[in-house]
Parts: C-alpha cells; sequence; structure tokens
C-alpha cells in the first residue's frame, strides 16, 4: 500500500500542513488543560474576586539593555542599529499600551480582560519564539557563548521583535476599533 504522502501532490501536502497544524495545536492545548485551569472564570462573581490587571509593556529599557545606549542619528555599528531598534520598540511599545487602554475600558467585565490578558501573555511568548528561531539567536551546547545565528543573531532578533510588535500595534488598533460603541 503507498504511503499517505505520495497520494496528495506537493501543493496538496502542503496547504494540508498549513490547514490542520493549528487545529492539531489547538486540540492539545485544549486536551491538556483541564477544567480546573480555565483560561476564565466561568461565573461573573468569580470573575470579580480575580480581577487582572492591564498587560501593559515595558516602556523603558531595564539596565544592562542595549536600548539604554543613544541611538546616533547616522548608525554605524551593530550596536548602534540594535540601540536604535531597541527604541523604537520601547517607542511602539508606549504606542500600544495607550490601546491596551482603550481596549481595557471597552472590555469592562473582569472576563473578557483575563481572555484579553492571556492573549497578550501569549503574544509576547510567540515574539520571544518566532524571534529567536527566526534570528538563529539560542546559543549552541558545543559552543556557549556563541549564537548559532552568528554575531548578527541579536541584531537579527531585534529587527523581528520590532516587525512583530508594529504588526501588534495594528492589531490592537483594529480590536480597540472593533469595540468601539457603535
Amino acid at each position: 500500500m503507498p504511503h499517505a504522502s505520495h497520494l496528495l501532490s506537493r501543493c496538496e501536502t502542503q496547504a494540508v500542513r498549513y490547514l490542520i497544524l493549528p487545529l492539531l495545536l489547538t486540540a492539545i492545548v485544549a486536551g491538556c488543560s483541564d477544567r480546573s485551569h480555565t483560561v476564565a472564570p466561568t461565573s461573573t462573581a468569580a470573575a470579580a474576586a480575580v480581577s487582572p490587571k492591564p498587560p501593559f509593556l515595558p516602556t523603558s529599557a531595564p539596565p544592562g539593555s542595549v536600548a539604554r545606549f543613544p541611538c546616533p542619528k547616522h548608525p554605524y555599528s551593530q550596536l548602534d542599529f540594535e540601540s536604535c531598534s531597541g527604541r523604537r520598540i520601547l517607542a511602539l511599545n508606549s504606542r500600544i499600551n495607550k490601546q491596551i487602554r482603550v481596549i481595557w475600558l471597552r472590555l469592562g467585565e473582569a472576563v473578557g480582560r483575563r481572555f484579553f490578558v492571556t492573549a497578550e501573555r501569549a503574544w509576547k511568548i510567540y515574539v520571544r519564539n518566532a524571534c529567536t528561531s527566526e534570528s538563529r539567536s539560542w546559543v549552541t551546547p558545543a559552543s556557549p557563548h556563541q549564537y548559532v545565528g552568528g554575531t548578527i543573531a541579536p541584531l537579527n532578533y531585534v529587527e523581528c521583535q520590532e516587525a512583530l510588535t508594529t504588526a501588534h500595534l495594528h492589531a490592537l488598533t483594529a480590536t480597540a476599533k472593533a469595540l468601539a460603541p457603535h
């Protein structure tokens, strides 16, 4: 009997992968959770007891961050580019926080806010993992002081982070608009 992958064309196989993978991931996540770990409480009384805080992003660079270095008018070195990108991310975070405030007020109830907080946490994890894999900015066990992606990996990471943060700002702006009173 032929293998299943031989029955489909290459394009059909790719399409099936892109359609089935999100469904499988959703099923796995749903199957791994039990009722005691639901995302949001099922009653409004329980929701009121656990009022979440808005998921604001940092708007200032932590100690030791390259974003604390000045961003020159004409960046020249890799450090300059990383610093400028880091500063742009912090500025984007400030704009995102404004959208979060708007969304937070428009959601109103604790249940909706909990879903929003969960989504924002998942977004942060997604950015970290997507940019780490895209930039190859993990350390190899064979050389614990070197990135797999080489010395350019940190710059590739912040550029990826900046692009995803910009897209997230647009998504939150659309969400705020969709939640606006009619």
